[in-house]
């Protein structure tokens, strides 16, 4: 899938999601933190949705990637910017069962997401709806 933007206009580049972290042991510590609160979590989520429009429309478009990972790493990046790199450190620790419920509202923020974004699946049909 060809990219829409370039990397550069992508919120999640601009808030240095990918760059390497400074304060690792902090980064992780605050990762810990936020993967327990499912609340907060699920707030940093819908951040997401409501105000990274491009990175939104490239990442969560494109049905070929982990789009739940995607939105896991911008969660914790959004508002705290941990770097994605401490996410997936991070996650390889967490247990199963808090892995499956933390998947579950990501996939429910995506689901929001298609939902108020119905427009870009025209082509596709309404039954996906």
């Amino acid at each position: 899938m060809r990219n829409k933007y370039q990397y550069f206009l992508w919120e999640d580049y601009i808030n240095g999601m990918y760059n390497p972290p400074i304060h690792l042991q902090k980064e992780i510590n605050l990762s810990i933190k936020i993967f327990n609160d499912k609340l907060y979590f699920k707030k940093c989520c819908l951040d997401v949705i409501d105000n990274w429009k491009i990175s939104c429309d490239e990442n969560l478009n494109n049905r070929s990637m982990n789009r739940i990972a995607w939105m896991g790493q911008s969660a914790l990046n959004i508002n705290d910017g941990i770097k994605e790199i401490v996410t997936k450190s991070t996650w390889k620790e967490l247990n199963s069962k808090l892995k499956n419920t933390l998947n579950k509202i990501a996939n429910e923020t995506i689901i929001e997401y298609e939902k108020r974004n119905k427009s870009v699946y025209k082509k596709m049909g309404e039954s996906l709806f």
